[in-house]
C-alpha cells in the first residue's frame, strides 16, 4: 500500500498537523506501508534546512506561485510516486484541485473543526471543496467530528482517531539530565519550572491570560515559554512592562522541546480553544501536572481525561495559587492510558483500517 500524506510546509510553528503527519508516516512505515509525506510550500531558508527523512518530499513552492506552479508540481510528485491513496493534512484549496481527475481516493485529516465562515470567504469554499472531494474524514476529537457532521458530512464518512504522543521522546528525565537542562536555561535550585508551549497567537492561545497569570505567580515559579508566532513581540513587550523578577524564559521555536518538558515541574494551558491539544499529551507523558483555564473544543475533552486542575475564567490568582502549592495531579493510570489509547502505533493501525475501507469502496 502506497500512501502520500500532504502538508503545507516543514514549519512546525504553523500547527500540529505536521507533527501528526510525520508521526503517522513513521508509524505506518514501521508497519510495512510505503508512506511518504510531501510539503507544499517553502517558508524560509531555516525551515528548508530542517533535517528530513528520505521519504519526505518537498515541492518548495513560494506561496505567491501556488496557482501557477503548485498544481503542476504536486501532480508531478503524485505521478512519480503513484500512491494508492492521498491523505490530506493541508487544509487549503489548490492541492484539492490538483488531485481532481486523478482517480485516487482521498482521506482528509480533521485537525480543525468545520469552517463556520460565510459563503463570501475563501475558507468557506475550501471547506465545501474538502467535503466534496473527501472519501473519508479522520477526526482528532469528538468536537471536530461533531462540527463536520453539523456542516453536512455524513457520520458514516467520519472516523474518530485521536492524536498520539511519542513516549520515547516525552518522558520524565532522570535527575542527572534534569539538572543539566535546568542549568542550561538558568533555572535555580528550588524553582518550580512551569512550561507554556504553543503558537504565539493571541486569539486562540490566550496570551493575555498568560500575562495576567504571571502577575500572580510567586517567585519560586519560573515560567518558560516555547514557541513563536505573530503575537510574540506583543507578549515579550507585555512581560517587559511587568518587569518580573526573575523574568520568563523565551526559547523560541524548538524542533524538539521534549528535554524541557521532561525536566520541568508543571504545565499550563491558557488557550481559549483547542481542536485537540497535543501539548497536553506531551505534558502528561512527561509526568507534568496540568493547569488550565476553561477551553473550548476537543482540548476540553483531553483536560477532563487528564484530570487537569482548572480555574474559573479570569481567576488568575486562584490558578497561580494552585500552581504554587502543587495541587495538580495526573490520573494514577496516566502512563498506561497514554500507551493504550494515544500511541502513534494505535493511531496508525486505526488509520490503515480507514484506508482499507476507502480503497475497498473505491474498487467497487
Amino acid at each position: 500500500m502506497r500512501i502520500l500524506h500532504v502538508v503545507q510546509s516543514w514549519n512546525t510553528n504553523i500547527g500540529g498537523s505536521l507533527i501528526v503527519a510525520r508521526a503517522l508516516v513513521k508509524a505506518q512505515r514501521n508497519l510495512g506501508v510505503d508512506a511518504r509525506v510531501v510539503s507544499l510550500y517553502v517558508n524560509s531558508v531555516d525551515a528548508e534546512k530542517t533535517s528530513r527523512e528520505s521519504y519526505e518530499i518537498s515541492c518548495a513552492i513560494p506561496r505567491k506561485a501556488r496557482w501557477t506552479r503548485g498544481i503542476v508540481s504536486l501532480r508531478q510528485v503524485i505521478k512519480k510516486f503513484q500512491p494508492d491513496l492521498i491523505h490530506h493534512h493541508d487544509g487549503i484549496m489548490w492541492p484539492r484541485l490538483a488531485c481532481i481527475g486523478l482517480g485516487i481516493p482521498r482521506v482528509s485529516h480533521g485537525h480543525l473543526g468545520a469552517c463556520v465562515s460565510n459563503p463570501f470567504s475563501s475558507s468557506w469554499w475550501t471547506h465545501q471543496l474538502a467535503k466534496l472531494t473527501t472519501n473519508h474524514l479522520i477526526a482528532i476529537s469528538k468536537w471536530v467530528a461533531q462540527s463536520w457532521t453539523d456542516s453536512g458530512m455524513s457520520e458514516s464518512k467520519i472516523t474518530l482517531i485521536p492524536n498520539g504522543v511519542d513516549t520515547e521522546r516525552f518522558y520524565k528525565r532522570p535527575d542527572s539530565v534534569r539538572s543539566i537542562i535546568r542549568k542550561r536555561y538558568g533555572i535555580m535550585d528550588g524553582e518550580t519550572l512551569l512550561v507554556w508551549a504553543g503558537r504565539l497567537d493571541m486569539n486562540t492561545k490566550g496570551l493575555d491570560r498568560l500575562v495576567k497569570l504571571s502577575k500572580d505567580l510567586p517567585c519560586p515559579v519560573r515560567l518558560i515559554i516555547i514557541g513563536d508566532g505573530p503575537d510574540g513581540p506583543w507578549l515579550k513587550n507585555s512581560f517587559l512592562d511587568l518587569a518580573l523578577s526573575p523574568p520568563p524564559i523565551f526559547t523560541g521555536l524548538l524542533e524538539d522541546p521534549s528535554d524541557i518538558f521532561g525536566s520541568a515541574d508543571a504545565f499550563v494551558l491558557t488557550s481559549r480553544t483547542e481542536s485537540f491539544g497535543l501539548v497536553l499529551l506531551e505534558a502528561a507523558s512527561s509526568s507534568l501536572p496540568i493547569y488550565a483555564f476553561p477551553c473550548q473544543g476537543g482540548g476540553n475533552e483531553l483536560l477532563d481525561e487528564l484530570q487537569a486542575y482548572r480555574a474559573a475564567d479570569a481567576d488568575y490568582s486562584g490558578l497561580a495559587d494552585a500552581i504554587s502549592h502543587k495541587l495538580g495531579i495526573l490520573p494514577s493510570n496516566c502512563q498506561a492510558m497514554i500507551q493504550e489509547r494515544y500511541s502513534w502505533k494505535t493511531g496508525s493501525i486505526a488509520s490503515l483500517e480507514v484506508y482499507k475501507k476507502v480503497l475497498a469502496a473505491s474498487a467497487r
